[in-house]
């Protein structure tokens, strides 16, 4: 009986110990755009609904809603590479396995973005590396050919 004990809390230590290795929680793009969406959505809502109350703003208040309307705009624009540097490398820096279930996580056609956005970083540093690095730029998407960061 008391080895059965022992083996049981034996296997859930092991149990516990491997499940601290798995993969940190990580928000898919669409959960943190989502989410991003929704915070600069409500900051706008708020101000406007003081503005319509009081009848009018501060102008310090005023400049903050011109801000929050601005920001809601640019939240509904993010694209998969604004995830991936204001969310992944800022939230979980050198962390493969956080990279891999986002990676997981996503759409073919967002992580293709994450690629043509890297791959045109790249042949930007190494300017006339040749021909090839051209390519890059006339079989992107045309939201990212443009360069929309």
């Amino acid at each position: 009986m008391k080895f059965l004990y022992l083996l049981s809390l034996v296997i859930m230590v092991g149990l516990l110990t491997v499940s601290s290795w798995a993969a940190p929680h990580v928000m898919s793009y669409q959960e943190w755009k989502k989410q991003r969406v929704s915070q600069a959505n409500l900051i706008h809502g708020r101000l406007v609904q003081q503005k319509r109350k009081t009848g009018g703003l501060s102008s310090d208040k005023e400049d903050r809603l011109k801000k929050a309307r601005l920001n809601a705009a640019l939240a509904e624009e993010m694209g998969p590479h604004d995830y991936f540097e204001l969310y992944l490398i800022r939230n979980y820096p050198n962390n493969f396995e956080a990279l891999k279930e986002a990676a997981r996580q996503m759409k073919p056609e967002e992580l293709a973005e994450i690629l043509v956005v890297y791959a045109k970083e790249v042949v930007q540093k190494n300017q006339g590396a040749g021909p090839a690095s051209s390519k890059w730029y006339s079989q992107s998407p045309d939201h990212v050919a443009g360069g929309n960061r």
